[in-house]
Order: C-alpha cells, then sequence, then structure tokens
C-alpha cells in the first residue's frame, strides 16, 4: 500500500486554521444596561462570569434632568438590553423611549411585573398613573421579596437575549435568590422587636422596609396620629453604596443601621394596627 502524501504547505495551513480556531475570541458580553444602583447590582450578579453591566444615571440629580445626556443616549442605542423600573423614577427616559422602538423593545420595565404599593397622596410618584388611574411608589428593592421576584423577571430576559450563557444566569440566580431569602430572613429576626411600631416618612419616603416588616406609617394610621414617632429617613437610592463598590446588600445593611437606631425600644409607641395590610402587595 503507498502512504499518501499530504503536500507540505496544506499541512501548514490545517495548522493554521486549527490555532487560529482555538484562539479565536470568546464572543463579546452582552451590553446591559441598568439604570439605578440597587437595580443595577441585582443584575450585576446575575451577569458575573458573563460581563458587567452599565450604570445609566451615574448621579441622583441625573434622575430629576426632563432628557437624557448624549452619553446615557449611546449607551441606550448600543445596549443589547435595558433594565429599568419604570416612568415613575425613571422619566427622561420613559420620554426617550417613546421615540426609540428600537431600544424599547428591548427594555425590561420590572416595576410592571410586580405588585407594587399605592403612591401616597401629595408624594411625587403621583404624577404618573397606570391604565387603572392608580400611582406606584417605584423603590420596590427594600423589600427582599420584591427583589427576588425582580430577580426572577429579569432572569429569563437574560437567557432570552443571550442563551449561550444560560447557565450561567441559572446559577446565579439560585445563588442571588438564596442570598436574598437569607436577608429578609435576618431582617425579620433582627426587627421583629420593633414589628407595630410607628415611624414617619416623608411622602417620597420607600415604604417597603417598613411595610415588609411591620412598621407603621404615622401619616397614613389614624391611631398613630397623636404618637411620638420617630423621623426615619432612608436612603433608596444607594448611590454611595452601590455605585462605590458595595452592593444591594451593602445599602440593605446601611438602611436596617438607621432604622434600629432610630427606633430604641422606648422613643416610639406600640401602634397595634392591621390597617397596613389594607395596601399591602398581593403576594
Amino acid at each position: 500500500m503507498i502512504a499518501h502524501r499530504i503536500p507540505g504547505w496544506l499541512g501548514a495551513l490545517a495548522t493554521l486554521l486549527s490555532l487560529t480556531a482555538w484562539a479565536a475570541p470568546a464572543a463579546a458580553a452582552p451590553q446591559v444596561v441598568v439604570t439605578v444602583p440597587p437595580l443595577y447590582s441585582l443584575v450585576e450578579s446575575l451577569m458575573e462570569g458573563v460581563g458587567k453591566p452599565e450604570l445609566l444615571y451615574d448621579r441622583p440629580e441625573d434622575l430629576e434632568s426632563d432628557l437624557l445626556g448624549a452619553t446615557q443616549t449611546l449607551e441606550l442605542v448600543t445596549a443589547d438590553m435595558v433594565v429599568w423600573v419604570g416612568p415613575e423614577l425613571e422619566r427622561s427616559l420613559a420620554t426617550a423611549l417613546a421615540d426609540m422602538p428600537h431600544v424599547r423593545a428591548n427594555a425590561v420595565t420590572v416595576g410592571h411585573h410586580l405588585p407594587l404599593l399605592h403612591a401616597v397622596p401629595g408624594s411625587r410618584w403621583m404624577s404618573v398613573v397606570d391604565e387603572t388611574g392608580a400611582a406606584h411608589d417605584p423603590q420596590f428593592w427594600l423589600d427582599p421579596r420584591l427583589a427576588v421576584m425582580a430577580v426572577r423577571h429579569i432572569t429569563p430576559q437574560l437567557v432570552k437575549m443571550d442563551p449561550d450563557n444560560c447557565d450561567t444566569y441559572l446559577d446565579n440566580e439560585i445563588r442571588l435568590v438564596g442570598q436574598l431569602r437569607k436577608l429578609e430572613q435576618d431582617l425579620q429576626t433582627r426587627l421583629a422587636p420593633l414589628q407595630g411600631r410607628a415611624v414617619a416618612l416623608a411622602p417620597d419616603a420607600p415604604r417597603y422596609l417598613a411595610w415588609r416588616f411591620g412598621l407603621v406609617d404615622a401619616r397614613l394610621d389614624s391611631t398613630a396620629a397623636n404618637a411620638d414617632v420617630a423621623v426615619l429617613e432612608l436612603d433608596a437610592l444607594g448611590y454611595g453604596a452601590v455605585r462605590d463598590g458595595g452592593s444591594y446588600f451593602t445599602l440593605m445593611e446601611r438602611n436596617l443601621n438607621t432604622l434600629l437606631a432610630t427606633l430604641e425600644p422606648e422613643a416610639t409607641p406600640l401602634v397595634r394596627t392591621a390597617s397596613r395590610m389594607k395596601t399591602a402587595p398581593a403576594l
């Protein structure tokens, strides 16, 4: 039997092609834009091992602007996915999406898939109403249980956009949901002695943390109207906690410490009421 020789140049070409295939760079990570730090931190955890999202609003004052800047607009145009809460919070983005249908098609409006609390009369959130005429408080992430619901909605959207990394997203979701469940349990344990106590929250302040763990908003409950209540000032957006290397969990720990420092056992009277259940999200 006569051996068939492969010409030298053909062998070299085959070797080059195999090396090229081996050295080919991995597919670029998807470009995901997230609007505010707490939501950014959750998405960042879901994308661990794949890439990092971009933060659309770098400063809290950016949320007050009626229009997006040029850099923000460019981020939207080049994004594979935009994750935001909704028009109640990111008004300039809502305006931009109305004129950018191709970007709107890639937008994940998290707030539309969560049982948000109704907005307090007199708050800034009253200016945006849904199809039923109701206005809502968009700051859902201060309730860890709603954060879990948000994560479970975002993950399938990431998988749909980037199926090659499906396993990574799902593994990250399992880990993150476990961490959020543990956070809720820890908060429940640490705040249980304070259930039923009255706090005063500004109209625009987030109510989710107080509601989830049994505190009473004195501005909304007549039984607490004459109580000597503590004024509770929470950090809702967490720009300092999240943007500078912290996380969603850093923000929650900061707010827990604020709450504990504000509500000493003798600082506010116990107010027992079931009225808060009437405005609770149906979970």
